[in-house]
């Protein structure tokens, strides 16, 4: 076995049940195309991918790996807007927003330290919900990674420094329920019907559920026998409702 560091540190997160993918060395990059669909848990392919003490970075993909990832970047000395004033960071500026709505900050939870001052809070994403990528929209200095996003692992190493976790802690179960209400984090809802065809769950978006729900309502406004009684009376014949 290789004496690398990264090779474990991508089997480390495997064993969570993390889909893994190399970056470039010392950098953020995805070394594949189709990073998403080709990140695995698998420990040959891992293997493969950092054999012959290769110093690749890992890569986690966040929506295959069922992770929704905080990222709290450091302000670097930078100005924040009004709304955070005196945050120095994303940590803070993450808890003047929880102090707004009375909540806790997600902060008891897997936690990666980043070479720049900052980190990366871990939680599982929660069911019903596609939460995608955002940048700065949830608060300053704060970034998410979900659906097709990733995040750099821990173990992994830059110019600046190394990626690392302070502390063994379990993994937070799911997100609190004031970040998943945030709609600057929900990029759609998912409704679960059952496929006669298939005979197994597909989901479906909201907009589509909603679409479809208008389109029952509408056919039994039209098909209502009182509709139809009160056009016939009318004097309107023929056309869909049909005189006798």
């Amino acid at each position: 076995m290789s004496r690398s560091p990264f090779p474990i540190a991508a089997l480390t997160a495997a064993k969570r049940g993390w889909f893994v993918f190399p970056l470039v060395p010392g950098g953020k990059t995805p070394v594949l195309r189709d990073w998403e669909n080709r990140a695995t848990a698998d420990r040959r392919q891992i293997f493969r991918w950092w054999a012959g003490d290769r110093d690749n970075n890992i890569g986690v993909a966040t929506g295959r790996s069922g992770l929704l990832v905080i990222d709290l970047d450091d302000g670097r000395g930078q100005e924040p807007p009004p709304r955070f004033a005196g945050a120095r960071n994303g940590r803070e500026a993450l808890a003047m927003l929880a102090a707004e709505l009375g909540a806790e900050v997600p902060t008891n939870t897997f936690e990666v330290l980043t070479p720049g001052g900052g980190s990366h809070l871990y939680s599982r994403a929660p069911t019903g919900l596609e939460l995608r990528d955002s940048s700065g929209s949830l608060a300053w200095k704060v970034d998410s990674r979900g659906h097709g996003g990733y995040c750099v692992a821990a173990g992994s190493v830059s110019e600046q420094g190394g990626y690392w976790w302070p502390a063994r802690v379990v993994l937070r179960n799911c997100l609190p329920g004031w970040l998943q209400l945030s709609r600057r984090l929900r990029v759609r809802t998912l409704w679960w019907r059952w496929s006669c065809r298939a005979g197994a769950r597909a989901p479906m978006c909201a907009r589509s559920w909603r679409a479809r729900r208008i389109r029952w309502l509408r056919a039994d406004r039209d098909a209502s026998p009182q509709r139809a009684k009160g056009r016939a009376g009318s004097g309107r014949a023929g056309g869909r409702w049909g005189a006798g």
